[in-house]
């Protein structure tokens, strides 16, 4: 697919040698797409799946419309139960708990909720957690408290105020605790200024009594300033990275949220977020442009922000990372990420501008999924001190987002996106898919 004039901009690693599966799904087509993904596996290893696919009725009608899906297989993914069309839920998500035989599914703007509690066999949908004209969810996560209830922490944005400034948009980050399908308590932790660009799912961690909820709030506002004696205004971006710290329980106590320093000079977007349960405290990976981590020490301070993806790399391409995931299995944890290091280019030495006469971009849309073992000691972390990554993905694949999980003592990695794509939006090779795979 890549033509003469298309150039590999970075060295190029050998996929690693996993044998890749995929999920079976009602049937996408190339035009469609799949907006979010998630999975867990049971305690017999069998594998969970759920996710929201963008339908429309034929190709090129604007009438779309999110279904929510969910498919469950045998460990190894060698027998799949039918496929299950949950409802349509339009917005974050979805994302899947599982409790003993309880599978939890929430999903959408208004936090549509589904529940089996069988492993999957049969479903009910219990009441949305948002209901009526209150502020709709742009992203959230969900995890168990051990028992009957979750907590779900999630980012909304409101407008007060007539006026449309940015000034008059607020985005709150606030965390439910759910006790049989309804909502026992409600917090809000950080309210911040501005109108979401938009919105990273914030993170949950579980250390003992305790619950951090981790979150990025990316921001545009309005910035006033006086030049050559006018008075100008523009936009601006602004992030913040915020830890939240309660109790473990229905109602328990929560203290102020700590504000995290963020990297020099990558202070404007906060992308994909993934935090690593450690003894007694989290470490938090993060997307701004490159891949960040931070981790607590035992008094709830944060490390400096440690980069572990290059960065913008001249002539030889972009790395800039879109998703991250970790996980921990047995004695070994495993970093997972996508960037676009190998995104193709028609740019050349010869052909600069990549067209004659330019008039798109010249770069591809594909992006790749790596992964590499994390040694036990993160602040020991420097992008030169890591081994090697490995790729998972082929040459011209577009991967979206990737989760790992740990399955007793393996890791099972998934992606959702495309196994070959063309220049651009209009010419992708392949449909939607959702792919997955062991890691030895």
């Amino acid at each position: 697919m890549a033509g003469a004039g298309c150039a590999v901009r970075a060295r190029e690693i050998a996929p690693l040698a996993v044998r890749v599966g995929r999920v079976p799904d009602p049937g996408l087509r190339a035009d469609e797409a799949i907006t979010g993904f998630d999975f867990a596996a049971d305690d017999s290893g069998a594998l969970h799946f759920v996710w929201a696919a963008m339908r429309s009725d034929s190709a090129g009608k604007p009438n779309l419309r999110t279904e929510v899906w969910y498919r469950r297989t045998e460990p190894g993914g060698t027998r799949w139960d039918p496929p299950v069309l949950l409802g349509v839920a339009w917005g974050a998500g979805p994302r899947l708990v599982i409790v003993g035989t309880n599978v939890h599914v929430l999903c959408g703007s208004l936090l549509r909720h589904w529940m089996s509690g069988d492993l999957g066999r049969r479903w009910t949908e219990l009441p949305a957690l948002r209901e009526g004209p209150r502020v709709g969810i742009g992203a959230f996560d969900v995890q168990s408290l051990g028992d009957d209830s979750l907590v779900v922490a999630c980012i909304g944005t409101s407008c007060h105020g007539a006026d449309e400034g940015a000034e008059e948009f607020v985005q709150t980050l606030e965390v439910l605790t759910c006790l049989q399908g309804r909502i026992a308590s409600s917090r809000s932790l950080v309210q911040a200024p501005g109108l979401a660009d938009f919105a990273s799912a914030p993170r949950i961690a579980l250390i003992g009594g305790r619950v951090h909820v981790l979150a990025g709030l990316t921001g545009q506002y309005k910035h006033r300033e006086t030049k050559h004696g006018r008075s100008v205004e523009y936009w601006r971006s602004r992030a913040r990275l915020f830890d939240a710290v309660g109790d473990r329980g229905a109602a328990g106590e929560w203290a102020a949220a700590r504000e995290l320093p963020l990297p020099p000079g990558q202070a404007e977007s906060i992308g994909d977020l993934a935090v690593l349960t450690r003894v007694e405290h989290p470490a938090l990976f993060f997307c701004s442009y490159s891949v960040y981590v931070t981790e607590a020490d035992d008094k709830g301070a944060w490390s400096r922000s440690t980069r572990l993806t290059p960065g913008e790399q001249p002539f030889l391409g972009s790395y800039q990372s879109s998703s991250v995931g970790v996980a921990r299995a047995g004695a070994r944890t495993r970093l997972v990420w996508i960037d676009r290091r190998f995104q193709k280019s028609d740019r050349s030495l010869l052909n600069p501008l990549g067209g004659i006469p330019w008039s798109d971009s010249p770069e591809w849309a594909n992006n790749d999924v790596f992964t590499l073992d994390l040694p036990d000691h993160l602040d020991s972390l420097t992008v030169s001190r890591l081994p090697g990554p490995e790729r998972l993905t082929q040459s011209l694949s577009r991967a979206e987002r990737v989760v790992i999980r740990a399955v007793g003592e393996r890791f099972c990695v998934a992606w959702s996106g495309r196994e070959k794509v063309g220049h651009g939006v209009g010419t992708y090779g392949a449909r939607p898919q959702i792919f997955f795979g062991y890691l030895p």
